[in-house]
């Protein structure tokens, strides 16, 4: 598939005390992605070319949104002062949604130590309900110390509750069985904004909750098996905008190129098992010497060979950098460092990057990540 490039520009500005100052420019009409760091979340979308995110540019986490796809995973990026970043997804439409009817305010069985959990469950759902996404943006209300989607829910069967504590600053993941409640999964909660999506995924045995597209908790439950979906909410009734349902967005892999002068950090998340190998290939989009331009920056008619990709590097050593043939570790993630060759024919080039994930057994490829740019 198409790829899409996020390109991230840090540029340092020295003396008296100033900060430096990231540029973020999205391409693709139809990327979306957040980007979580020290200056806060940021959204962008197709046709916002260029935004600043002021503050020290350090740490940076990328969040995808779900497609027809799929979800890319998030990245995590060390960027420093005067990098370039370039973010890599694979270009699909956006997913269909179904926006969700709720019904009268009820409330789940709770001990009479608990605090009151107030539900409202779709209208219009068919019970039977197993595997979905449900999503929900919402703001909190001056009184209201948790919001939560309900996944599976049944006045009998119980239900999975995604909860954003406000109160006490994390965000869990229930099992709720009669009057018993039970925290499968929990995690800081993300600073306080002033509107926030929460999006609770129902998939087999696999229960997972994220919030403003960051995967914050999961767990593997098999319990409650069907239900409709909801929400929920501890104290004041938050302000809903909007609740929608999506079918279920399995994990699709992400890459990410941070290059500094000659050298270049590439980053990358997939959703294979531990033990696959991955082979970093590199690929020139020119394999061809620059040619003059005329006054207008054209190049003039020339017989010029086909732009093809000529390198392909996946080396065991450290010749260039770093090693670029690895095993995908625990948690999906790949990292590798290339120097670039200086060279006159190799300068100002531009290089796609990406990875080849080989099953355990060596006897195929499994995945290839999208590919993200490179220029030296």
């Amino acid at each position: 598939m198409k790829a899409i490039a996020c390109s991230l520009a840090v540029l340092g500005v020295c003396g008296g005390g100033l900060v430096a100052q990231s540029f973020l420019q999205l391409e693709g009409g139809r990327a979306r992605a957040s980007i979580d760091g020290e200056g806060g979340l940021r959204r962008y979308a197709g046709g916002q070319d260029v935004a600043i995110l002021r503050g020290p540019a350090r740490s940076f986490r990328a969040h995808f949104p779900a497609t027809a796809a799929g979800k890319p995973l998030s990245l995590t990026l060390q960027v420093p002062v005067g990098a370039q970043v370039v973010l890599g997804v694979d270009e699909a439409p956006p997913v269909a949604r179904k926006v969700i009817a709720l019904g009268a305010v009820g409330s789940l069985p709770v001990a009479s130590s608990a605090a009151s959990v107030a539900v409202r469950v779709a209208s219009d759902a068919d019970l039977d309900q197993r595997d979905y996404r449900l999503s929900a943006t919402a703001s909190g209300e001056a009184g209201c110390a948790v919001f939560g989607l309900l996944g599976r829910y049944s006045e009998r069967g119980g239900c999975y509750l995604l909860a954003l504590d406000w109160s006490k600053g994390e965000v869990r993941l229930e099992r709720w069985l009669g009057e018993d409640r039970l925290v499968l999964s929990r995690a800081a909660a993300p600073p306080p904004r002033s509107e926030v999506t929460l999006s609770l995924q129902v998939n087999g045995l696999r229960v997972e909750g994220s919030v403003d597209d960051a995967l914050l908790v999961r767990a593997l439950d098999g319990a409650i098996t069907a239900g409709a979906p909801g929400v929920a909410w501890v104290g004041a009734q938050p302000s809903v905008s909007h609740v929608w349902s999506q079918p279920v967005a399995s994990a699709l892999a992400s890459v990410a190129a941070v290059r500094a002068g000659r050298a270049a950090t590439l980053y990358a998340a997939v959703p294979q098992p531990p033990g696959s190998l991955a082979a970093l290939e590199l690929m020139l989009d020119r394999p061809h010497g620059w040619v003059p331009r005329d006054s207008g920056g054209f190049e003039p008619w020339l017989s010029q060979p086909w732009a093809a990709p000529v390198v392909s590097w996946a080396f065991g050593g450290d010749e260039f950098g770093s090693p670029t043939l690895m095993e995908v570790g625990v948690d999906g993630r790949l990292q590798a460092v290339v120097s670039w060759p200086d060279l006159p024919a190799l300068a100002n080039q531009v290089a796609l990057a990406r990875w080849h994930v080989v099953s355990p057994s060596g006897g195929s490829i499994v995945t290839t990540t999208p590919a993200a740019r490179v220029v030296f």
